[in-house]
């Protein structure tokens, strides 16, 4: 008979060695389910992410700046981090704001942190993290889109 920490070690080597992004899909502000794996499997993308009340803004700002300059096959993907949201915010009234802010553009709706989580992200956005073809973080960059940060993610693509 296997003891239980046997069991908990073989659980953990088991998850340890599973792809990060597998099996993970989110809606965006207008319905669209997006799968994260299938994301990472078409070349890789760089996810923008925040977790701040201002996170729309966040995330027009980091597409603004890296959206032109991407190179193919990259992708860009907007996540807004909503997993620290007080239970009685009307989650709709959230939902039409992005849809206000980002007409065009899809963004996310992360409402556990699961996308964060999975990607090792800590709380108090924005970021910008570079995800591989095989699913693995090859960079973050905390903090606002300024050139600065705009430069070192797009090293990161080399």
């Amino acid at each position: 008979m296997w003891k239980k920490s046997t069991l908990a070690v073989l659980c953990f080597l088991v998850l340890a060695s599973a792809p990060p992004l597998a099996a993970q899909s989110l809606e965006d502000q207008f319905g669209v389910g997006t799968d994260f794996g299938a994301a990472a499997a078409g070349g890789g993308f760089v996810m923008v992410w925040s977790d701040r009340r201002s996170a729309g803004e966040d995330l027009s700002a980091w597409a603004a700046a890296l959206a032109p300059a991407l190179p193919a096959p990259w992708r860009l993907v907007a996540v807004a981090d909503f997993r620290g949201l007080p239970f009685f915010v009307p989650k709709g009234g959230i939902v039409k704001q992005l849809q206000a802010d980002s007409p065009k553009r899809p963004v996310l709706l992360d409402w556990k942190g699961e996308a964060a989580t999975r990607l090792g992200v800590a709380k108090g956005g924005p970021a910008a993290i570079v995800v591989g073809a095989k699913g693995a973080v090859l960079a973050q960059v905390r903090g606002p889109s300024d050139a600065k940060a705009v430069a070192a993610v797009l090293a990161a693509l080399r």
